[in-house]
Formats: structure tokens, sequence, C-alpha cells
């Protein structure tokens, strides 16, 4: 399933399910393991209703097995969430989300494996962000980025691929709020932990600089943002095509730009 041969893994996973009922009985917590695997290789398949319906079972085996509230159970209500967020259905996806969420709390207050407990909250709070700036609602979604981030770095190092996309999320949802300068000291500080990391001119600090670009613009300090966006033009002239609407745009505003400051 792992190497993307998912139609095969499918039909391999429909055949697990139908041996394990068969052998073991349907409400076996075997069942619910491939229940749950399948809604996540339905997902992969964009067959939504199936990957909805396939998780939900693994759920029913679960509450009938009275284990509501183990790591596992915690983890298909996630993917479950996630699920339905892809299928337009909200308010449900929350409702999942946090029902995620109590039980992972539980688990980081009580269980020995504390580290593993955290990671899966700090997924489940990004996923629940998510959501919340879909529906417009950027300040739960810069709180819940923000409380997923708090957890992210007790446990991950400052350049770990997970905390950079936390601190990018954060200083967009900041953005959207309106909080233009928190914003662009929150891409300050990931623009240089990514040049630390990948180097000045990598893909990452130069998409960063693009984003500290149009917040510069909008403080109509437009020397730094021609900097930056001339940075920008030199990677993408240097990795794109001719063509790509990304080099158009960049240089369409680089050229807006060098004529604001010519007129001032």
């Amino acid at each position: 399933m792992w190497q993307g041969c998912f139609e095969d893994a499918l039909n391999y996973m429909n055949m697990a399910v139908s041996i394990r009922v068969k052998t073991l009985g349907y409400f076996h917590a075997s069942v619910a393991v491939s229940f749950a695997k399948l809604g996540i290789v339905y997902f992969a398949l964009e067959r939504l209703g199936s990957s909805i319906r396939s998780f939900n079972q693994a759920l029913d085996i679960r509450r009938k097995l009275s284990d509501e509230d183990s790591v596992q159970t915690s983890k298909i209500l996630n993917n479950l969430g996630v699920t339905l967020f892809h299928q337009g259905e909200k308010g449900s996806a929350i409702d999942r989300l946090i029902d995620a969420l109590r039980i992972q709390k539980k688990w980081i207050e009580e269980s020995l494996c504390r580290d593993c407990s955290i990671f899966d909250t700090s997924i489940t709070l990004s996923n629940l962000a998510k959501i919340y700036y879909s529906r417009d609602d950027i300040t739960m979604a810069a709180y819940l980025y923000e409380e997923a981030l708090q957890l992210q770095t007790s446990i991950l190092k400052k350049d770990h691929q997970d905390v950079l996309s936390t601190l990018c999320n954060i200083a967009l949802a900041k953005a959207m709020a309106g909080e233009i300068t928190n914003s662009l000291q929150i891409f300050k500080a990931l623009h240089s932990i990514q040049s630390e990391k990948f180097g000045n001119e990598s893909r990452e600090a130069v998409e960063t600089k693009g984003f500290m670009s149009i917040l510069l613009i909008q403080q109509s300090n437009y020397t730094v943002a021609l900097r930056y966006l001339n940075d920008v033009l030199k990677w993408q002239r240097a990795h794109l095509d001719e063509n790509d609407p990304s080099l158009t745009n960049t240089m369409s505003i680089t050229e807006q730009i060098s004529h604001a400051i010519n007129r001032i």
C-alpha cells in the first residue's frame, strides 16, 4: 500500500477483511484494524464515501469492544475527520476531530509513550485548524496552529518539517487576520531556519521571501519588497519554464513595484 499501488492494496485489504471476519468474527480488534486500513486506501483512491463507511465500521467495532478511548480509536477518528472535511461535511469533521483530541489529551497525561501522543495530538490540532481556516474563522485557526506548534516544539527540533509547516500556517493565518507585523516576524524566523537548513537560495527559503514581499508591499515598504522579489525572480528564472504563470506574475509585480519606487 505504501508503494502507491492502491488498487492492488484495495483487493488485498478486502480479502483480509473477509478472512478475518470468517475466522475471528466481525467484532474483533483485528477486523477493526483492517477496516481502518481499508479506509486509508479508499481515501487514497478518492473514494471518500467508501472511506467514511470503512472508518465508521472500524469505530463501531471499537465501541462494541469497549475500546473507545484507545490510541487506535483516536487515529481512526482523526482520519475520519479529515475524510469528512474533504467530503465537504465540515461540521461533522470538526466533531470527529474534537472526539480524537479528547482521547489524545487523556493519553498525553497517562501514556508512557508520551511523545507519540503529543505528536498525534499536534496533527489533529493542525487538521482542525485547516477546517476553521477554510470556514474563514482565522482567529480560531491561528489559535489551533499555535497550540499544535507548542506541542511540536516540545518533542521535535526547530527545523523539523512539521514545525516549519506549522510556522508557515501561523504566519499565513496572522496575515489573513490583518496582523501584518506579527506575520512578518514569524516569516522572518521561518526564513532564518530554512536558510540554515536548506540554504538561502533553496525553494523553501525563496518561497518564504515571496510571502514576505507581499506583506512588505502592504506596508508600503517597497524597497525591501523589491529586493525580495528580485531574489524570487532569480530563482524562478533558474528553475521554471519561461511561460510558467508564477514567473510571469512575479515579473509583473516586480515591474509595478519598480515603477512605484521611481515615482516616490
